[in-house]
């Protein structure tokens, strides 16, 4: 078949939607595919600028990988055959959220995304199970591993079922695989960045830095949307740790800057009223992201500068009164009374930022002789 009778054929089942007979000419070993891509070969066509004059949107980017890929085996060269089936994966993505959005605005029944999770884990299953697996970077399919991994995890947090991440991690540890390093340094970033968010979803703050880390030290000053999307979660799982990001830092990325720095200021100073009016101004941005709660629980943070202050100016006695506490919290704008200031001091002994005891009788907070104020990071490891 001539490739230009091809794409018109292609172009013909996108457009009356005829999914068994898009299908069909779109199988890799199909012999429609495969006599249309020696064409292509014999000619010299430009199949990257042909197929986007004839075929329109996402799909163009489906064919033009698919072809790739053709022509690839065609020339037996089975590795960029599979990055070009790669990169078909990644268009599938793309395609099922816009069409699950098209179902959605007609009020039909969506699910084309469950669909393409479906997809990916059985190209996932392929991978792992070859048993060529000496290095991903010759002939295994085990090359595609992490990358289908990180598109997994990319849906399952668009369906909001983060928890399927468990299952996959779990296979992971027990395939035998080429260590994280020899892959493509941009499937390691996703993956890595992927399993962080999963660590912070549960709460894992340790692991969560980490695997951040991990990601944004691999990622190219080149690509800084990427480097923003990865802060984004960093820094909040910093805050949590009681790590404040540099100003340098969040002067480069201002989208970030504007919604951390005066967090990082109330942080620094102990102003409670700060945090508090700050976090409630980006508080849909950050429930919509997922890291409202960990900068919630920094406030804990705040609340320990200002009490230390007090103990400081002082003179570092071990017996502080209510009321001197109260005057600290009234000064940062927040008047309130007695029992509030209480109760706010009992919860700080209790997760462990204040060492000590209250006695209600005499209005007193009691401090340990040996340090009152533990250190964050071990305060942390006992919670």
């Amino acid at each position: 078949m001539k490739f230009e009778a091809y794409i018109s054929k292609l172009n013909k089942a996108i457009y009356v939607q005829d999914q068994h007979r898009l299908a069909d000419l779109l199988q890799v070993r199909s012999i429609t595919a495969l006599s249309a891509c020696e064409d292509a070969i014999r000619t010299r066509a430009d199949v990257k600028h042909r197929i986007p004059k004839v075929i329109r949107g996402p799909w163009a980017d489906v064919i033009v990988s698919h072809c790739e890929c053709i022509k690839a085996r065609l020339g037996r060269d089975c590795v960029e055959a599979c990055t070009r089936q790669i990169s078909t994966v990644t268009d599938l993505y793309g395609l099922a959220c816009e069409a699950d959005d098209y179902l959605r605005r007609i009020g039909d029944k969506t699910g084309r995304l469950e669909e393409s999770a479906r997809v990916v884990n059985r190209a996932f299953s392929t991978c792992i199970n070859d048993s060529n697996f000496e290095s991903p970077r010759e002939t295994s399919r085990q090359q595609g591993t992490y990358f289908l991994v990180g598109l997994l995890f990319q849906i399952y947090f668009r369906l909001d079922t983060k928890h399927l991440c468990k299952n996959v991690l779990r296979v992971l540890s027990k395939v035998n695989i080429a260590d994280l390093k020899y892959y493509p340094r941009p499937h390691q970033i996703k993956f890595k960045y992927y399993e962080g968010r999963y660590e912070f979803y549960n709460g894992n703050f340790t692991k969560a830095g980490e695997y951040l880390e991990y990601a944004l030290q691999r990622c190219h000053k080149s690509y800084p949307t990427n480097k923003q999307r990865i802060l984004a979660f960093l820094i909040p799982t910093r805050l949590y740790q009681g790590i404040l990001p540099m100003q340098a830092l969040l002067e480069r990325y201002p989208a970030l800057g504007a919604v951390y720095q005066p967090l990082v200021t109330a942080i620094k100073t102990g102003n409670i009223k700060l945090f508090d009016e700050r976090l409630a101004q980006h508080e849909h941005l950050l429930l919509r992201q997922g890291t409202y709660l960990a900068l919630e629980q920094a406030r804990n943070i705040a609340i320990r500068t200002l009490f230390k202050k007090v103990y400081l100016v002082l003179g570092k006695t071990t017996r502080l009164q209510f009321h001197q506490f109260q005057a600290a919290l009234k000064f940062v704008g927040m008047a309130i009374e007695s029992a509030e200031v209480e109760c706010m001091l009992a919860a700080m002994i209790y997760k462990g930022y204040i060492r000590g005891y209250l006695s209600h009788e005499h209005q007193t907070l009691v401090l340990s002789k040996n340090g009152p104020f533990p250190s964050l990071g071990s305060v942390l490891r006992s919670n």
